[in-house]
């Protein structure tokens, strides 16, 4: 391939200028590497032991067994081209770097793909060398299986529909990202798939996918790779009366009403089913501080409810404006909300071990040092991007409640008034001109 893309790695890059909706790659279906009805009995009755959520593995499978038949393959040309290693990608991280991480969601991820791959060999273990065995009896280990994922998870393509199996797309997989990606994939109608044009491009020019607005966890687990200042990043905590005491807590809103979890009214229950977030079922339901909200709209709609004092307050409002960062429902309402969210925020930052600032200086380290390990760089940089994250949260969260502040004291001519203000409407959304509802 002609060069590099801004030191990212190998890539595709433009031979020739070409204009929007250009075909730039065009691949027929004889080229996409899948798992289909072509799949040998033996192949298709170990892909059918696979989950189907864990396509992945299914197409790796497809891949090994691709790999065993050597020079015969279809493919063969295509496999040898594929990496070695995969670095980046935690799956194949030493002890230490996986608990350089600091963030549990990410690394009970990884052992459970690592479980998988344990368990998975041992089935495959269970039939080779018999009719049964797909691989033409080539050991396939953990090790192998884990290359497969790897080479899968960090190529593969759902561009036939989220309901059809992933495919590889042979030079199209080549293809680097970016969130202002320049290149788009689609069906063709011969049942292959094509690259086109999504603007004018140069010649000399990398050729980038957008493998999908994900946060840094799914980047790195799948891809090897992080983006510091990611838009779409975020931290995941677990909403329960752990997450909301302690925000409750660090905001100093403890003294405030609040509603108990395990024993809610039916008024606040029935809200908070249809939010997902209590209900027969419902375990270990996740929210969001980052992303391109900043905040999770569920979580805005739930601290309203439970603070609310009475049927009446909530009654009537739609949960898309409950669960509105930039609704209005009482100044009262809108004090302890923010409050609570940026309490939230800094339990989330304290729940790292250590510090931006000490992050900051460890990562000075490991670039002076070339002999450092590139797993426990991309491990310190991934929380760094993960802090950041929340730091940014924290930021607006105060604004906003800075902005609500002084909007209070203009309309009071000047005057403070209580914290919680009680009986006191904003005139406006938090700041950028919102709905508004009496109290």
């Amino acid at each position: 391939l002609d060069g590099r893309d801004g030191g990212t790695g190998w890539g595709v890059v433009a031979l020739k200028d070409a204009k929007e909706g250009e075909v730039m790659i065009r691949l027929p279906a004889s080229t996409l590497l899948t798992y289909d009805d072509e799949c040998e009995p033996a192949l298709q009755a170990l892909i059918q032991k696979v989950p189907a959520e864990l396509w992945g593995a299914r197409l790796g499978l497809r891949l090994l067994a691709e790999r065993a038949k050597g020079p015969e393959s279809r493919w063969a040309a295509y496999i040898g081209l594929l990496p070695i290693q995969f670095k980046g990608i935690p799956m194949f991280f030493h002890g230490d770097a996986i608990r350089a991480l600091q963030y549990p969601p990410v690394s009970v991820q990884v052992g459970r793909r690592c479980q998988f791959l344990i368990d998975f060999a041992a089935k495959i273990a269970q039939v080779r060398g018999t009719k049964d065995d797909p691989f033409t009896e080539a050991e396939v280990d953990a090790n192998a299986l884990g290359w497969a994922l790897a080479a899968v998870s960090s190529r593969a393509y759902r561009v036939a529909g989220p309901d059809q199996p992933a495919a590889m797309l042979p030079l199209i997989d080549m293809a680097n990202h970016s969130f202002d990606n320049n290149c788009g994939a689609r069906p063709h109608d011969d049942g292959g798939i094509e690259m086109y044009a999504k603007r004018d491009i140069k010649a000399g020019e990398a050729l980038l996918m957008n493998y999908g607005n994900l946060p840094n966890d799914f980047l790195m687990l799948d891809y090897g790779f992080i983006i510091p200042g990611n838009p779409h990043d975020y931290i995941s905590l677990r909403f329960d009366d752990v997450l909301l005491e302690n925000a409750r807590m660090a905001s100093r809103m403890s003294a405030e009403a609040f509603g108990d979890l395990e024993n809610l009214p039916r008024w606040q229950e029935e809200p908070l089913e249809k939010l997902g977030l209590v209900g027969q079922g419902v375990r270990n339901v996740e929210v969001k501080l980052g992303g391109e909200k900043g905040v999770d709209g569920r979580l805005v709609g739930a601290l309203r409810i439970l603070y609310a004092r009475k049927a009446s307050e909530i009654r009537d409002v739609p949960l898309r404006q409950l669960t509105d960062l930039d609704f209005s429902l009482s100044h009262g309402s809108d004090v302890r909300v923010l409050s609570t969210l940026l309490g939230a925020a800094a339990v989330a930052i304290n729940g790292f071990p250590t510090t931006l600032k000490d992050d900051a200086a460890e990562l000075i380290k490991l670039v002076q040092d070339p002999e450092s390990d590139d797993n426990m760089r991309m491990a310190l940089e991934f929380r760094m991007a993960k802090k950041n994250s929340v730091m940014n949260v924290l930021q607006n969260l105060s604004n906003r409640l800075k902005a609500l502040s002084e909007e209070v004291k203009s309309a009071d001519g000047g005057k403070m008034v209580s914290k919680q203000g009680n009986g006191v409407d904003k005139p406006k959304g938090f700041g950028t001109g919102g709905p508004t509802r009496s109290g």
